[in-house]
């Protein structure tokens, strides 16, 4: 028996990003609003049943960058459906992963954690393993903080160290992505934040009212008022060791994007624009610098 399926994996951005100081534990405490994007990874799932004597997860992409088989998120998100698959007669399948990467890696944008989500979720339905909405959310948050809210569809409020996720209302947002070359590993951006100034932030609920302003904004759908409240406590420290960032931001804003931020610990920058016709425009004369850009709309969402 064999099953074949594609998915998308949505690449995300952040509107703002507030981060308090590191916990006992190794993580930072976050409050940030994330939206789902256009640009994506597509996945071509293969699962063939009863075909070997163990489980049997292989992943591959079209990019030899990107880690394969149980290195790779997707694989590790397949393994924490073990228990499940057993129960549905799966438990000794090939699971084969192909991962066609349009998500720059190690960018910002989610797109190993986007994948590990469309993995998570489209077994999960594909398969009939009646894994639940709560449970599947824990099994990703096993996997990354930024897995969980890639389960969700829009724009998300993420709190603890960003796994706890609930949707938010947000319109259609027209985008402008630039990535400056290279990449930036989280954990070195948040060793950089945290060698710089004191932190602002100490309990939730400080990092929940810095948030507000932007989740007003974003109830009112007013796209400048979106705009001014774009924040990041990464991109100092971002652009600190990615001496490509500041100048993208700075251009981006003088081709006319109402605002301009890293996403996530970036090094790629996301920048608002007023139209899908600004966006456009924006990203053509980007392009022509040499970096790589995509323009398009953020999902939008009704919660």
């Amino acid at each position: 028996m064999i099953l074949r399926w594609s998915a998308l994996a949505h690449a995300k951005v952040n509107l703002a990003l507030y981060v308090g100081k590191r916990r006992p534990d190794g993580y930072h405490p976050v409050a940030t609003v994330i939206q789902r994007l256009a640009l994506h990874d597509r996945l071509e799932i293969t699962v063939e049943r009863d075909a070997a004597a163990e489980l049997d997860v292989r992943v591959t992409s079209n990019l030899a960058s990107v880690p394969a088989d149980r290195e790779n998120l997707a694989g590790r998100a397949v393994e924490l459906l073990k228990p499940e698959l057993d129960r549905a007669g799966f438990g000794n399948a090939r699971i084969f992963i192909r991962i066609e990467k349009r998500i720059p890696v190690a960018a910002g944008l989610a797109g190993g954690s986007a994948d590990a989500a469309a993995v998570l979720a489209s077994l999960d339905r594909r398969l009939g393993l009646g894994i639940g909405r709560e449970e599947l959310l824990r099994r990703a948050a096993a996997l990354g903080s930024d897995v969980p809210a890639c389960l969700f569809e829009g724009a998300t409020l993420g709190t603890g160290r960003g796994e706890h996720v609930r949707p938010v209302r947000a319109p259609v947002l027209w985008w402008v992505l630039a990535h400056p070359g290279g990449a930036l590993l989280t954990r070195e951006v948040y060793e950089a934040f945290d060698a710089g100034p004191s932190v602002a932030w100490n309990e939730e609920a400080e990092l929940l009212e810095a948030l507000k302003p932007l989740v007003d904004a974003l109830l009112k759908n007013s796209v400048a008022e979106i705009a001014d409240r774009l924040y990041n406590d990464l991109q100092e420290a971002s652009c600190n060791l990615h001496r490509g960032i500041g100048p993208l931001i700075h251009r981006m804003m003088a081709e006319g994007a109402l605002g301009a931020i890293v996403s996530g610990s970036g090094p790629t920058v996301a920048g608002l624009a007023p139209s899908a016709a600004g966006a456009r425009r924006i990203a053509r004369v980007l392009s022509k610098t040499g970096v790589w850009t995509w323009w398009g709309p953020g999902q939008a969402s009704l919660a």
